[in-house]
Parts: structure tokens; sequence; C-alpha cells
């Protein structure tokens, strides 16, 4: 018996806290193998999910994309504003007449650059189960810059809502 590892195996026998330790870790390494696996399953099952529900974004690109179209609507928005035709009192007419072609042209821009972009990212958040009155309300024709600006805070706090 002058083999060094059944002596060392000899003197561990005796030492009930090793074995403890041992269990221990195995124990740990099969918790965690066993969270790995049931993370695969649910991204799994995110993904079947998806699939059914006709997705055409990950999580991550709607809310990046959600995002970043807040982010465009809200300097349109600043932009339009900035640059509106103030009313001239002594000038009626040809003042509200400017400032009704300047809405318009705000609308026509908005359909243009953004109506399609809104509402597919509005069918994506639906998809999802999220919903928020103010972006149902306003996706189709937001009016003015009140309802733009609720447009764009609608998009970005569900965009907060995504993982």
């Amino acid at each position: 018996m002058d083999d060094p590892v059944i002596q060392l195996l000899l003197k561990l026998k005796g030492i009930k806290w090793v074995a403890y330790i041992v269990v221990f870790v195995l124990v740990v390494v099969g918790i965690a193998n066993f969270t790995d696996a049931l993370r695969k399953i649910y991204s799994f099952g995110k993904d079947i999910v998806a699939h059914y529900q006709k997705r055409k974004l990950t999580d991550e690109e709607l809310k990046k994309q959600s995002s970043s179209l807040a982010k465009d609507l809200m300097e349109f928005v600043l932009e339009r504003q900035k640059n509106e035709p103030q009313i001239d009192f002594d000038n009626w007419k040809e003042s509200t007449d400017s400032q009704i072609k300047y809405s318009t042209e705000t609308q026509n821009i908005f359909f243009r650059d953004y109506a399609g972009k809104v509402s597919n990212i509005r069918d994506e958040f639906l998809k999802r189960g999220l919903k928020n009155e103010n972006l149902d309300r306003f996706y189709q024709h937001p009016t003015n810059y009140l309802g733009l600006r609720d447009l764009a805070a609608s998009i970005s706090s569900l965009s907060e809502k995504l993982k």
C-alpha cells in the first residue's frame, strides 16, 4: 500500500467535511446546468410564440426601432414648430392661410415619412400584448403637434416596457 493516491483517499475517508464540499460542488454544478437548460427552453418558447404571432422584429430590434422612431418624431415636431409661421393680427387672412398651409404640409410630411413606420411599430407592440390609448388614438391621424407629441411619447413609453 505504497500508492500515494490510496493513502490520500484513506486520510480523506475520515474527514466528513470533504464529502460535504464535494456534494455541495456537485449540487451547484447541477443547478447551474439546470438553470442554463431552463433559459434555453424559455428562449425556444419565445421563438415559437413569435413565429405563430407572425412577429417581424425581435424584442431587441423593436425596442431599438421604436426608440429611434419616437426620437425622430419628436425632432420632427420641434423642427416644424420652430419654423411655423406666426399669426399676424394686422393681416389675419393671409396669416391664417399660411398657418393652414403649413399645418397641411406638416401632416403630409408625417404621412410620407412616418405613418407607415408608426403603424408597423404599433402592430409589433400589439403582437406582444402592449397597447397604449394615445398610440391607438393618434397613429393614423395625429391632427396637430399635440397629437404628434403624444404619439412620440406613447411609442417611447411602450419601448421602455420591452426587456
